[in-house]
């Protein structure tokens, strides 16, 4: 249990998930911890070869870490507040899935990566405007608020429109 904002416990061989061995003094990590000291949550499927495995302190400084946020102050980011870090912020990890495209709010990027899900094996389908909306442009994300609803779509943003709305995606 945290009891304060920077601690969460007292130390404990192996962070108390895993066990010592005592031999040769390293520590066989229980599934689901990583690190020299079992001291890091391990990425779900090792973010299945499709992303970054980072610390919630690594992924607050991450631009095209979801949900997106046009939040960019120091003050803002997780766990810092001008202070110490939160406890947790080097211990629990996520993934940040791949992208042949350019993640974020602005000009050009589109609000959603290329791979998601918790473990960034679903990839999405190709993107396009639906053909038979002849006034909306569904892939036009200026003013629009990412999932997540922390961030807004700048002048020239891009949504993702699998399969143009004309069919199912087969994320799989």
């Amino acid at each position: 249990l945290p009891w304060s904002s920077t601690e969460a416990r007292v130390e404990a061989t192996c962070s108390d998930a895993g066990l010592c061995e005592e031999q040769t003094g390293t520590c066989q990590c229980f599934s689901g911890f990583d690190g020299i000291a079992c001291e890091r949550m391990d990425c779900f499927n090792d973010c299945s070869g499709h992303g970054q495995c980072l610390t919630m302190a690594e992924l607050a400084f991450m631009d095209s870490a979801l949900p997106l946020s046009a939040i960019t102050t120091l003050e803002a980011r997780y766990g810092s507040h001008g202070k110490a870090s939160a406890w947790d912020a080097d211990i629990v990890r996520g993934c940040l899935c791949d992208s042949s495209w350019s993640v974020g709010l602005s000009l050009g990027q589109r609000q959603q990566p290329e791979f998601f899900g918790a473990d960034c094996s679903l990839r999405r389908c190709p993107s396009a405007d639906d053909p038979t909306t002849v006034v909306t442009d569904e892939t036009d994300c200026s003013n629009v608020t990412a999932p997540g609803g922390r961030g807004v779509g700048k002048s020239g943003n891009i949504c993702h429109v699998d399969c143009a709305n004309r069919g199912l995606c087969d994320t799989g």
